[in-house]
């Protein structure tokens, strides 16, 4: 007889929407008949007449079934012989559900038909999700049978000698490659995790465009076999290939709950930043606000201490730690704290401003790659071209790698940290290619294959410099770059002076060069926005100085072939009075300040110095960041449009606190959710709410399952989260669409894609769970992951939130602000 129901846990991943879709509403069914059953054993009452349920539930398997004998026909030996067993199970636990149905209709009280019933529900679960998951693990066997395939193909690659193995190699490559790459396209579609779903879209094109590399890269080493740079090409070809279909085959085998978008790879800047500001906040002086200081301090040098900036990292670093040192000696004076919070915000913009630094040069300077090869080409490789190149590769990664370390962003920083490992294998393979196509001129195969990887260079390099300027604040860049054309124009009026023609030509260069930067800038930020208001301005101010750069270089090179001429000395002085005036027309379109018309600014400032936007700039934000201490300001979570628990009723308080990863997941929400007002804001205050939730069902998941109500805690807990989230996702949408910002909108956006989906794998996880009559270390750790994958969610849902808030339309941000007020508590009343 087939076992109709399981005192452990199925092994259940909900990894793919089918899963998800299908699995939903049958573990709902189960939830509501343990909450059933468990309320009428403490109500002392009947069962209810089930009948109707156990016969909607009948046609459901019947149908499930079907679709699992149907995949009979297609699948392989291991499915054909796992399925059948699966069918039947889920069929038995059917027919044990109505017969405790009918037994329970007639005697509401039978203790033996109450039994039968909780068997039958754990059969249901365990049965439809032996079917989905037998079917998964088939379609995750086709690829995988694939991209062995291709790995016994390519460990043969290393043995061809002859052009007529290649030609055989490629034709059996080819044709396993187009289904190979037909199969991962779809199952990407069909996962729930958004990190899986980008590794395999990302390995898939790295495939592809792996494939000619890797023929070429044969091809030249067939011609040229003793050339020891040609072998370590061939070699890079191979692995290129094969690391792209292990990665592949890594990723469709992972069963693993949805991914952790809090996870990257570098974020230790980020995290002793905020460290610090919750020490401070918080009057925390102690062992560990000691380790978090040196940390901070030791990154901000890491990272910032690059090029002309870097002094004044070091410099905001001294000061920072000398106003530490004062706030630990008296933690609890406000001008003290006062003091090391603007002291922290002034470091952290002089590390941000740094990094700018580093990315507007990086981006500007970028022409030694296409000098480099253009000189190979040429037969006129040189040791001093090559170092160009790298060196400037070098910078363009280095920047990258830190703008990334300073984002909270983790999709994007982590898609940086990829993309930036791609340009600097590619940079090596490009000098190594050079050496053979100069020592070996007349091979065709060592040219087609130095202009692949630099083909695929250019395209690594444009997405690494556009990920990076995404990473970078807009106004900040546009203040940097503006400094950089300052120095241009003090460098040119200086080579006016010494008669330097040629110089004069390179500085009106890097000036031409920087002002593209900044009008591209300008024309990125016009083009994320919805609010003509806002793009209009910039566009217009964009287009205003592109007209000036010629009139300021047709000056300088006059006033350079006539240094005497007094008429060009004053024609320069007042191009490059227009240029700058234009630049910071644009600096304020950009910040969202306006433009003046020529006249106002004229008056206000008729030769600005862009050195001072910086440092302006650099102020503005300390400001936006300090928070005011005012008696007005809200201090407590009285007025609220919740109803739910109050801070002195917090199981986030107290002594008898849940402990666990669950619960630590609970407090970071908690934590982000105490920096602001719950007064008229909804999203706020329901995060709040779920955060307590969340808290519950740790204290829950610690007590023990024998308990009467345990069960049904459980998944009321689940339920309610999954309830709070449903909100927050209704309020996080109609933020996305009154939003003007395109990038902001797209982030919360995908933010609230994941919400729907993390909540029905905590109430299907919940039900696994409580339908379990033994310990599942399995099930007990998924619970952990999608609770913390969750919480994470929730906490930047309402950063993007808040984000998304000041980024509103005009026309409607009146009616929006209604709705919602974000307020920051002061830090008086987060410390208490």
């Amino acid at each position: 007889m087939t076992d109709s129901g399981s005192t452990k846990a199925p092994s259940i991943r909900v990894h793919t929407r089918g899963i998800r879709d299908v699995l939903s509403p049958i573990s709902d069914q189960v939830a509501e008949l343990i909450i059933v059953d468990e309320r009428a054993r403490q109500n002392k009452s009947g069962i209810p007449d089930l009948t109707k349920a156990a016969e909607s539930i009948g046609a459901a398997i019947q149908s499930l079934v079907l679709v699992g004998e149907s995949a009979l026909e297609k699948g392989d030996d291991i499915l054909k012989s796992r399925m059948p067993a699966a069918c039947q199970q889920i069929e038995a636990a059917g027919k044990l559900f109505l017969d405790a149905s009918v037994e329970l209709k007639a005697d509401p009280f039978s203790e033996e038909a109450r039994a039968l019933l909780i068997t039958a529900t754990r059969g249901l679960l365990t049965g439809t999700t032996n079917i989905l998951m037998t079917y998964d693990t088939f379609e995750v066997r086709k690829i995988v049978v694939l991209g062995e395939g291709m790995i016994e193909l390519l460990s043969t690659a290393k043995d061809i000698s002859t052009l007529e193995e290649l030609v055989v190699l490629v034709k059996s490559l080819s044709t396993t490659l187009v289904s190979f790459v037909q199969l991962v396209e779809a199952r990407q579609a069909e996962l729930v995790s958004d990190t899986s779903r980008q590794t395999l879209i990302r390995e898939n094109e790295a495939l592809r465009k792996a494939s000619p590399l890797l023929v070429t890269a044969l091809r030249t080493f067939i011609f040229n076999s003793d050339n020891d740079q040609a072998r370590v090409s061939r070699d890079y070809a191979i692995e290129q290939a094969l690391g792209s279909i292990h990665r592949i085959v890594v990723c469709v085998s992972d069963f693993g709950p949805m991914d952790d978008i809090s996870t990257t790879d570098d974020d230790s800047y980020v995290k002793a930043k905020e460290a610090m500001e919750f020490n401070i906040f918080n009057s925390g002086v102690g062992p560990k606000s000691r380790d978090d200081l040196d940390t901070l301090v030791a990154t901000s040098r890491t990272i910032g201490s690059v090029g002309s900036h870097g002094q004044a990292v070091e410099d905001a670093a001294v000061k920072f730690s000398q106003c530490f040192e004062a706030f630990a000696l008296q933690p609890t004076n406000q001008a003290a704290s006062d003091s090391a919070l603007s002291a922290l915000y002034a470091l952290d913009q002089a590390v941000k401003t740094s990094v700018t630094h580093q990315v507007t040069s990086s981006i500007v300077s970028g022409e030694a790659s296409n000098v480099f090869v253009a000189e190979v080409q040429s037969g006129n490789l040189n040791q001093e071209g090559e170092d160009a190149f790298e060196a400037e590769s070098k910078a363009l990664v280095d920047a990258a790698l830190n703008a990334a370390s300073l984002s909270n962003d983790a999709r994007r920083s982590n898609l940086v940290r990829t993309t930036a490992k791609q340009v600097e294998e590619y940079s090596q393979q490009i000098a190594t290619t050079a050496h053979i196509v100069s020592s070996q001129s007349s091979d065709d195969s060592a040219m087609q294959h130095l202009v692949l990887l630099k083909d695929n260079y250019d395209h690594q390099t444009s997405l690494l410099k556009t990920l990076s300027t995404s990473l970078v604040d807009a106004g900040r860049m546009a203040a940097v770059t503006g400094e950089h054309i300052q120095h241009s124009i003090t460098a040119a009026q200086d080579f006016v002076a010494d008669g330097n023609t040629s110089a004069v030509n390179n500085a009106t260069n890097n000036i031409a060069n920087n002002v593209n930067l900044l009008t591209t800038i300008a024309i990125t930020e016009a083009e994320n926005s919805d609010d003509p208001s806002y793009s209009q301005p910039i566009l217009e101010a964009a287009n205003n100085l592109k007209d000036a750069v010629p009139r300021v270089a047709s000056a300088f090179r006059a006033q350079a072939n006539s240094p005497q001429d007094s008429l060009a000395e004053q024609a320069a002085e007042e191009a490059a009075k227009d240029l700058k005036v234009n630049i910071v027309q644009l600096q304020n379109a950009i910040v969202g300040g306006g433009t003046e018309s020529d006249d106002e600014l004229s008056r206000a400032n008729s030769n600005p110095d862009l050195t001072e936007v910086v440092a302006n700039f650099e102020q503005l934000q300390v400001k936006k960041e300090e928070v005011e201490d005012t008696s007005t300001a809200t201090t407590t979570n009285t007025t609220t449009t919740s109803t739910t628990t109050t801070n002195a009723q917090s199981l986030l308080e107290g002594s008898n606190q849940p402990q666990g990863p669950i619960a630590d997941a609970a407090r970071s929400l908690k934590k982000e959710a105490d920096k602001w007002s719950t007064q008229n804001n909804p999203i706020v205050a329901s995060a709040s709410e779920m955060a307590e939730d969340m808290a519950n069902m740790a204290h829950i998941s610690q007590g023990p399952s024998e308990e009467d109500g345990h069960r049904s805690e459980l998944i009321g807990s689940a339920k309610s989260i999954a309830a709070r989230a449903k909100g927050i996702r209704k309020l996080a949408l109609a933020a996305a669409e009154n939003c003007s910002d395109k990038r902001l909108r797209a982030d919360l956006l995908f933010l609230c894609d994941r919400l729907p989906t993390l909540a029905t794998q905590l109430k299907i996880i919940s039900s696994v769970r409580a339908a379990a009559t033994h310990h599942s270390e399995d099930t007990d750790q998924m619970l952990i992951s999608n609770a913390q994958n969750l919480m994470d969610s929730v906490q930047r849902t309402v950063r993007a939130c808040e984000a998304a808030s000041i980024k509103s339309f005009n026309v409607t941000v009146s009616v929006v602000n209604t709705a919602i007020k974000w307020k920051r508590k002061t830090r008086r009343s987060l410390r208490g």
